[in-house]
């Protein structure tokens, strides 16, 4: 994603410098800048894997992680605002729907996990044939 959403925020950069001048980029900077990013889209992408691995572990169910599906959008989409720099829609509207088709998928594992662990586990009573 940091591919795609990168030439979208250097050409916009870039457009901000007046026809005749000259552009330089110091290359610490741009390093800088681009690993900066890459980081902070790493880390937004990490967050559904951490949520399938609280499910695994059973500390929230499938439908807790669903039933947050409005303050993800709103987390994602003040999240996206500020991890891209530049003032161009388009970036900032690919990152949050990556962010929020991830979160979808996780809750989406999250319920396949939870299905599969109440299929496994054994009812709380067993039935016998004696009524008490």
């Amino acid at each position: 994603v940091g591919f795609l959403i990168i030439p979208h925020v250097i050409e916009l950069m870039t457009s901000f410098v007046p026809n005749g001048a000259a552009l330089l980029f110091a290359y610490d900077t741009y390093y800088d800048f681009v690993f900066k990013f890459f980081i902070v889209l790493g880390v937004a992408f990490v967050l559904p894997v951490f949520l399938v691995a609280l499910n695994v572990s059973g500390v929230m169910s499938g439908m807790a992680i669903l039933k947050g599906w409005r303050v993800a959008v709103l987390i994602a989409a003040v999240f996206a605002a500020l991890a891209t720099p530049a003032a161009d829609v388009t970036s900032m509207l690919l990152l949050m729907g990556i962010m929020i088709v991830l979160y979808l998928a996780a809750a989406a594992f999250s319920l396949l996990f939870d299905r599969r662990r109440r299929r496994r586990e054994p009812p709380l009573l067993p039935t016998s044939g004696l009524d008490t």
